[in-house]
């Protein structure tokens, strides 16, 4: 005589049945992601390289990228004459920073830069992973190019080995400088965070 299966076993059955139906589906190949769908943090920074020269060390500057209404920093790879000391590769990353002035045709054609050419740095020290940078020809600048434009310095030289932070120095006088949401009191060490609206999302 054949025997009814249990209640149990008959409920098991019915579970794997329906899991079969419903279960996730998988791919057999890899598919891309809408970068769109990343968070900010996970979605790449667009960078972009320009040849570099022999007996050049590659560096990354940050100008701004105007896309409609929103500024974003985008990175691009340059070469500085190799350096001999840390201070000498901050001295020319700053010196290229505010040198570079993108050209209407190029690889940087729809970049700005928002640091004028004026632009002096005067001294600079390093407090641990602190730098300590004092510029010039900055105090006359409108507040929305101002906060551009120390970012970018932030955003550059916190790119080099052992800077994490700046606290920023005008003619010899320590600074207030604007962030994204206010402004710095007076000796704050300022790093990316304090500019996280303009790091680039695609």
């Amino acid at each position: 005589m054949r025997r009814r299966p249990t209640p149990t076993v008959g409920l098991a059955l019915v579970l794997v049945l329906f899991g079969a139906a419903c279960g996730i589906p998988t791919d057999h190949t890899a598919r891309p992601i809408d970068q769109d769908a990343l968070p900010a943090a996970l979605a790449p920074q667009t960078t972009t390289t320009l040849a570099l020269a022999a007996g050049t060390t590659p560096v990354r500057i940050f100008l701004v990228r105007n896309d409609g209404s929103t500024a974003a920093l985008a990175a691009v790879t340059m070469g500085i004459p190799d350096p001999k000391t840390p201070a000498d590769e901050i001295s020319a990353v700053m010196k290229l920073l505010i040198s570079e002035q993108p050209a209407a045709s190029g690889a940087t054609q729809n970049l700005t830069n928002t640091i004028p050419s004026s632009v002096r740095v005067l001294d600079f020290k390093m407090d641990g992973h602190v730098l300590n940078l004092d510029v010039s020809n900055l105090d006359n600048v409108e507040s929305t190019q101002q906060r551009l434009a120390f970012a970018q310095m932030v955003y550059t030289v916190t790119d080099l080995p052992g800077i994490d932070s700046v606290r920023f120095w005008i003619n010899h006088h320590m600074a207030q400088v604007p962030l994204d949401q206010s402004t710095s009191s007076l000796g704050q060490a300022i790093d990316r965070g304090d500019y996280s609206q303009l790091q680039s999302t695609h």
